[in-house]
């Protein structure tokens, strides 16, 4: 939308707005045609956002204080069919193409119902919004709505927030949900410290074994703690890059980083080979080589989240 105007509501009142901010700055404009005013300011790093915020909400509650919102009366019909609005939304403004995708791995909002209504977040940060008509959504103690579009069927395709009129969401497939790769992620680390753990206990029972079954032991055990090791360098250092670096140039730390995920590839190629061989010749308990297995394949999951991120290779774009 470049310099265009979008609608904001504060108090109720119909503002026309647009802003821009990175890491260095933060400027809001706020006009008022209906009152004749307007607010510019600008500020240089540090919590800009949050004083502009704060600035705006102060000026409107100083001047135009919020008047007690009563709720339109929602039909049975309304509150019977909130259910289907519930589940997760992406912002349609992101990246699909190269390693930027991955940031919008944790940018999704979640909508949730709550005695017919949905809400969105949770604790004191929690709102919630109340039927006022077919896809459109009032919050409760409060004038700010949501909307939702949907398809000639009457799935729900988006969810549209009027206090940020910029970025619509659209439902995010099962495949995009950070909820789906949390719980995917959260098994196969599970099942590669067991193999940390295993080791230790075996240490004895290893050490005997013939020269084959040791490789295929210690290979499991390199490939759990590389994709234990990878994932977090993956949350802990990839997601929580800096801003301005991310969108200025390429560290040297994640040029490097990115061979991590094309090592636990060949490991787990090697991984899932050797499996074949477990079972071929019917090395140990039936137990130990179904629980090989599912280790191969952790590490197979793991390297299947790295692809659809787009974190495996140089996707620079």
């Amino acid at each position: 939308m470049t310099l265009g105007f979008y609608e904001l509501k504060m108090n109720g009142l119909r503002i026309i707005s647009h802003g821009g901010a990175d890491t260095l700055f933060n400027t809001e404009l706020y006009l008022v045609p209906d009152k004749g005013i307007g607010i510019f300011v600008s500020y240089s790093g540090g919590e800009g956002a949050t004083a502009a915020v704060g600035l705006s909400k102060t000026f409107f509650d100083r001047y135009y204080p919020l008047k007690d919102v009563d709720l339109p009366l929602s039909t049975g019909e309304l509150q019977d069919s909130v259910n289907k609005y519930s589940g997760f939304y992406q912002f349609t403004r992101r990246n699909h193409s190269d390693i930027d995708k991955f940031y919008s791995f944790m940018s999704q909002i979640s909508i949730a119902v709550l005695d017919n209504r949905l809400t969105i977040g949770s604790g004191p940060e929690q709102l919630v919004y109340a039927p006022v008509e077919t896809n459109l959504f009032q919050e409760v103690g409060g004038t700010s709505q949501i909307g939702f579009r949907t398809d000639t069927s009457g799935e729900v395709t988006h969810l549209l927030l009027d206090f940020l009129p910029s970025m619509p969401l659209e439902r995010a497939p099962l495949i995009n949900q950070s909820k789906f790769w949390f719980t995917l992620i959260g098994i196969s680390s599970f099942l590669f410290i067991t193999v940390l753990l295993g080791f230790v206990y075996r240490k004895r029972e290893i050490k005997v074994m013939p020269k084959e079954q040791k490789w295929f032991i210690r290979l499991s055990l390199v490939t759990s703690v590389w994709a234990l090791l990878s994932l977090v360098v993956t949350f802990v250092v990839v997601l929580n890059m800096d801003l301005l670096d991310r969108l200025s140039r390429i560290t040297p730390e994640l040029s490097i980083y990115l061979v991590m995920p094309i090592i636990l590839i060949t490991l787990t190629v090697a991984m899932i080979i050797s499996s074949f061989f477990i079972w071929k010749n019917s090395y140990w308990t039936l137990l130990k080589r179904v629980h090989y297995t599912l280790v191969a394949l952790s590490a197979l999951i793991t390297c299947l989240f790295y692809y659809h991120w787009n974190l495996i290779g140089w996707q620079f774009g």
